[in-house]
């Protein structure tokens, strides 16, 4: 079993050391790679653990887009690996909390309400919705049995100090802030739309409330959607970030020797220049050629455009607030970035 673990991490390897990027991102790929093909027992003691195949097979695949397909834009998930690897404490209590700990708590914006109507209707349609309020399935209420009959005291769930209740809506804030410099910046973060934070809610045929199971379907919807985007924006690693800020405004020397911690990997070159030589004496499907985002080998420039691109559409997590790059400009490299960033 030793051996075929090793076998598996050189296979990898092999793959690492050839990657399009800066030496430093490099280094940390490495040891994170290291790391995955370890399990801890102890202080200072390891044993190569089992492989976990789908992750094993899903890292391999991105690495073969890059260097086999050439899809270069690619590397963005690569950079997402490395320095993304840790979230935000509250994401994670999202993520383990079910939706109705949300209930009492979530903005909803009955969409009847918003029109140009009569005060008669929607007071018509509040009285309804009082009825119902907080209405949910009750097992006393199935069986009939009335609260006087139960002999023990009945405590709400989590606890009776109400410690539940303040975390949900603790959570409830701390979402809407993150949603909103989501709202804010989505034209810099990603190309779709960002739905509204409040729970929209439209009435039925008969301009009356929608059923109570139908509200709580709508609300279970919401709430997965901001655990989707929780997943979907991750904040990058600030120190992190600003050294992907300085590869990319880094004016190199001769490629022969340029050095450093904001050097582009050489092997990727050496790689590259051996794998056309071997393309020129065989055959090679149109189709794969077609598909390749350049014909000829990207330049240690080009590598760096990539990266300022992807800086450009990043955000960074620091005392509780949500901050965009530094770098907005994609042609910024001559001028002072921040204080912690100058060429």
């Amino acid at each position: 079993m030793r051996r075929e673990v090793v076998d598996f991490y050189r296979r990898i390897y092999r793959h690492i050391v050839r990657l399009p990027v800066d030496v430093t991102t490099l280094e940390q790929i490495k040891t994170i790679s290291r790391n995955e093909f370890r399990t801890p027992l102890k202080k200072a003691e390891f044993r190569y653990s089992s492989i976990d195949d789908r992750k094993y097979n899903e890292h391999f695949t991105l690495l073969r887009k890059i260097l086999v397909n050439e899809e270069y834009d690619t590397l963005n998930d690569v950079y997402n690996l490395v320095y993304k690897r840790e979230k935000i404490s509250w994401m994670e209590e999202l993520r383990r909390t079910r939706y109705i700990a949300f209930r009492p708590f979530w903005p909803v914006v009955h969409l009847f309400l918003q029109l140009q109507i009569s005060d008669k209707h929607k007071k018509k349609y509040q009285n309804l919705l009082e009825k119902d309020k907080d209405k949910d399935f009750s097992l006393m209420s199935f069986f009939n049995i009335a609260p006087d009959e139960v002999q023990c005291d009945i405590d709400r769930l989590g606890g009776s100090d109400g410690s539940s209740v303040n975390e949900a809506e603790s959570l409830v804030k701390q979402i809407r802030k993150f949603h909103d410099f989501l709202k804010k910046n989505q034209e810099k973060l990603t190309h779709l739309k960002i739905h509204p934070f409040e729970l929209e809610l439209p009435s039925n045929s008969f301009g009356l409330p929608l059923h109570a199971s139908r509200r709580d379907r709508l609300l279970k919807e919401k709430i997965n959607y901001c655990k989707q985007l929780c997943e979907n924006f991750i904040p990058i690693d600030q120190k992190g970030l600003a050294h992907l800020i300085k590869v990319a405004i880094h004016k190199p020397g001769a490629q022969s020797t340029d050095v450093g911690p904001y050097s582009i990997n050489k092997n990727f070159f050496k790689y590259m220049e051996r794998k056309r030589r071997k393309e020129q004496d065989m055959y090679l499907n149109p189709r794969v050629i077609a598909n390749r985002s350049k014909k000829v080998i990207p330049s240690d420039n080009d590598i760096r455009k990539g990266i300022r691109e992807y800086v450009r559409h990043q955000f960074y997590y620091d005392s509780g607030n949500y901050f965009m790059s530094k770098m907005q400009n994609f042609y910024e490299n001559e001028r002072e970035i921040a204080p912690y960033i100058s060429l």
